[in-house]
């Protein structure tokens, strides 16, 4: 009996380990790690756009857009106060509910002759002009008293990350008890409107937006907390404060069992809330978005002044002052659209609530998930050891299926959101385990074959260690000298569909010729690592155009491998990337007393070995850092990029290069031209110029097409999200 079990549970111990690990870690926590809750965001956002919400027609919601075509008409924003209170009075007139600005008041009206009045010249003879211009109504105070005569708006305010002083804090227009001990959205300052305005209005919320971590908009919070204060003052959103004045409900009460908030009773109205991604603020609102084709809630604001809105469209409804112009820059992503309007989420966030339609993640869905993962993962264990590894894939995949199928059906049935995502991803790796076990035994043969190519010695250390014995010892010495890296692409994947014996003839085949265009270059093979190859330029023997060597060996390197491939078109074709950088390094005898190695140490290399990986991101074979350029000026090298690779605190410019000095010839430099006049503009900001000429130059330089096409997608980004002021066109590696 015994003899039966030992070989399960040295075949399948680590996978039921790692099954009930899994489990463990679930239950600690609700939440899964960063990757993993991207990734389950992406899944979760499949339901939003396949069950769209649907629209209460009797509940829906107006906005009143402050679009393009009105800002043609009536000029910039902001409007003259007399205008917005001319637009209260149409809204009030037309019957609107409530009236809720998306839009802060914080400065005074800088139309107002008030204001105006101080501006014109202390003249004698202009007094009297002065005097006649401030006795003109305040624009301010014209605002105020429509929205005092309204009776019905809401003014936004919004929270900032700098204290504000307890005189600038917002007002209150609903007094509401939250326990202490719940995690609210806490900010430390407010930018209020100004305080007439407040004294005018009957509502008055936050319009904050808090995306999850993957910068989409999910959740609104329905709460939040100022927290510069003795008291913790919290704030309802100015969603809450609409649903509040159409439903003409007295109270706000949140509802928190066991110290987490779950419910907010706004008058009859029970709206569920919940935690954000994180699940450690309370206050969120899910938002089950409507199908965004449909743009019926949305009407041009000079619509209202030229009574072009039909009797009976705004009366009893919610309706929503806001922006969908670009440049005004209120403009967020959501799981339904790249680009949608804030003030589209509120709108959102008020007819669900209005109409009583809800998605929830429930508290018990994590129990369910995490149950579902343990009883699958054993399942396939036990199938793998007595049907084969088929067996259980088969049963693995039909139990994700099922649970992505029962996932689907709970949300369009119930509107629940379970997660069919952890549950696979875990049985996942229970099936790599089992599959990991016969793997290692090939891999391990194959390992041997990769390890001997890494003990090759050049050449001239030979030579130079027979002259001078006494130099095998530990210690090195500084040198300027240029390295180079190089590597297979895809070689792991077809590593494993070979035999080590197709594998040594297939590396053989590669390494010697590359290391006779390297050796015969001058440079020295440092070491082998599987298909890569280091190498570096004067050491042990000095080259004072060893820059220029080591790039002239890079270019033969690819045509030498244009020779290897044509000889072998049945086989598969090998591609390479190379990395090429100049600078200081420790050189020598590096190891311990037992064994050592003639190599190089030091920053260089490390920013060698970074450019050889980005050169799968850019598309380029060839990469060379910028002190290199420097020493090849006559050879045909564009810039690439400014790049801070990974763990290095400063950027380098990377440049591609392209041939030696015979390529660089008149056709050339004017391509070149033209690409450095592209990262001027890219540079400075002027997106649809750079872009211009990205394409022209991807037709050109068909090598550089790659670049181009990451150009023409950052600049499309940058266009819609402009990057920060402090920008300087740095980018941050994210891999090696």
């Amino acid at each position: 009996m015994l003899r039966l079990f030992r070989p399960f549970a040295r075949r399948w111990f680590g996978a039921v380990v790692a099954t009930l690990l899994l489990f463990a870690l679930a239950m600690a926590i609700k939440e899964p790690p960063p990757p993993v809750l991207r990734f389950r965001l992406a899944v979760l956002d499949l339901y939003l756009q396949q069950f769209p919400r649907p629209v209460d027609p009797a509940k829906s919601v107006r906005i009143i857009d402050i679009d393009e075509e009105s800002l043609r008409r009536f000029g910039q924003w902001p409007w003259p106060r007399t205008q917005l209170a001319e637009l209260v009075d149409r809204l009030a007139a037309l019957g609107a509910k409530a009236i809720v600005f998306d839009v802060l008041f914080d400065q005074p009206d800088r139309t107002s002759p008030p204001q105006l009045a101080p501006l014109l010249a202390p003249r004698p003879d202009q007094a009297s002009l002065r005097n006649a211009i401030a006795a003109l109504p305040d624009h301010d105070k014209i605002f105020a008293g429509a929205i005092a005569r309204a009776r019905s708006v809401v003014l936004g305010f919004s929270f900032v990350d700098e204290p504000t002083r307890e005189t600038e804090q917002p007002t209150l227009k609903t007094r509401f008890d939250v326990p202490k001990n719940i995690p609210l959205l806490p900010l430390v300052g407010a930018v209020r409107n100004r305080p007439e305005f407040e004294a005018s209005a009957a509502g008055n919320g936050h319009f904050n937006m808090q995306p999850d971590p993957d910068g989409l908009v999910r959740r609104v919070p329905l709460l939040a907390e100022l927290v510069n204060t003795r008291a913790h003052i919290a704030y309802p959103s100015i969603d809450v404060e609409a649903v509040r004045l159409a439903t003409e409900a007295d109270r706000i009460s949140p509802i928190a069992p066991d110290d987490r908030l779950t419910t907010l009773k706004i008058g009859g109205l029970r709206v569920p809330v919940e935690a954000d991604a994180t699940n450690t603020i309370d206050g969120f609102f899910r938002l089950w978005f409507s199908d965004n084709s449909n743009h019926a809630r949305f009407v041009p604001a000079y619509r209202v002044f030229e009574n072009g809105i039909d009797a009976g469209f705004l009366k009893g409804r919610v309706v929503l002052i806001g922006t969908s112009a670009k440049g005004l820059l209120d403009m967020r992503a959501t799981p339904m659209n790249q680009l949608a309007a804030g003030v589209e989420n509120h709108a959102e966030a008020i007819e669900q609530m209005l109409s009583g339609q809800f998605i929830t993640r429930p508290e018990w869905s994590w129990q369910i998930e995490c149950g579902g993962l343990v009883a699958a993962g054993l399942l396939i264990i036990v199938l793998a050891q007595w049907r084969g590894a088929v067996t259980a894939a088969i049963a693995g995949g039909l139990s994700v299926g099922g649970a992505c199928v029962a996932a689907y059906q709970l949300f369009e049935r119930d509107h629940l959101m379970l997660d069919p995502l952890t549950p696979s991803f875990a049985l996942t790796i229970v099936y790599a385990l089992a599959a990991l076990t016969a793997f290692a035994r090939s891999e391990g043969e194959k390992r041997h074959v990769r390890e001997a190519f890494g003990r090759y010695l050049a050449p001239s250390l030979v030579e130079r260690l027979a002259a001078h014995p006494e130099r095998l010892r530990l210690g090195g010495e500084m040198r300027d000298m240029s390295i180079l890296f190089s590597d297979i692409r895809g070689f792991t994947a077809m590593s494993q569909r070979m035999d080590p014996t197709e594998l040594t003839a297939l590396l053989n085949g590669y390494l010697t010729p590359m290391t006779g265009t390297v050796l015969g270059r001058g440079g020295t093979i440092d070491k082998y690592i599987g298909d890569a190859v280091m190498a570096f330029w004067n050491a042990p023997l000095d080259d004072a155009a060893h820059a220029e060597n080591a790039c002239r060996a890079a270019l033969a390197m690819l045509v030498e491998l244009d020779r290897l491939n044509a000889l072998r078109p049945e086989g598969p074709q090998l591609r390479i990337g190379i990395g090429v950088n100049t600078g200081p390094c420790c050189v020598g005898n590096l190891g311990s007393e037992q064994r050592f190695a003639y190599s190089a140490i030091g920053d260089a290399v490390n920013v060698a070995a970074r450019l050889e990986g980005q050169t799968k991101f850019y598309g380029v074979p060839i990469l060379i850092g910028e002190e290199t350029r420097l020493r090849v000026p006559s050879f045909a090298a564009l810039e690439v990029d400014h790049l801070r690779v990974v763990g290095r605190d400063e950027a380098t410019r990377l440049y591609a290069l392209l041939g030696d000095e015979r390529v660089a010839d008149v056709k050339f430099t004017s391509l070149a031209q033209a690409h450095e006049q592209m990262l001027q503009f890219y540079r400075a900001r002027r997106w649809d110029q750079a872009a211009e000429i990205a394409r022209a130059l991807a037709t050109a330089l068909p090598a550089m097409a790659t670049v181009y096409a990451t150009y023409e997608a950052r600049v499309r980004a940058f266009a819609a999200e402009p990057p920060p002021p402090d920008w300087d066109g740095t980018v941050i590696a994210d891999s090696k």
